[in-house]
């Protein structure tokens, strides 16, 4: 596991108004995921994650997620948003600070505003099982090594 500064900023384990936010991240190493020519324009310097959000993309499209976004680009890493209704879940992709070959990726689930006020809706079963799915994805990966989850 990589040790050291946390990748993205959260916190601990916490809920708000029905929002999952993550408590822990999936680290590994890597060298499969090279960063894009011009891509800390979109994020930051020495942020990046879009070959890693695209290749998990992939892979939960292939483990039959109806994933239409492509990657969005935010100014900790790349979100790979697996859908917005009936609120949304999101895998955060990112590397460890200034490093291209040290990764993580965590889940968040988000409700909509109405839900957050008028219906508390239970994302942790989605949650849980996207986090095990990315689990599986990535150690099979021959190219990902040192995989495990970190608090944060």
């Amino acid at each position: 596991m990589i040790k050291g500064r946390p990748i993205f900023d959260g916190g601990g384990a916490w809920a708000t108004l029905g929002r999952t936010v993550m408590n822990k991240r999936l680290c590994f190493t890597s060298s499969r995921f090279l960063p894009a020519p011009r891509e800390e324009e979109k994020t930051n310097p020495g942020v990046f994650g879009q070959a890693l959000a695209e290749w998990v993309r992939e892979k939960l499209l292939a483990n039959g997620y109806d994933i239409t976004e492509k990657p969005i680009p935010e100014d900790w890493g790349w979100v790979v948003m697996v859908h917005r209704k009936p609120f949304m879940l999101w895998v955060g992709c990112g590397n460890e600070a200034g490093n291209a070959k040290q990764w993580g990726l965590f889940v968040e689930a988000e409700p909509g505003l109405l839900q957050k006020v008028f219906k508390r809706v239970d994302a942790s079963p989605s949650v849980t099982v996207l986090e095990q799915q990315l689990e599986t994805i990535v150690k099979a990966a021959s190219e990902c090594e040192d995989v495990g989850w970190e608090p944060v």
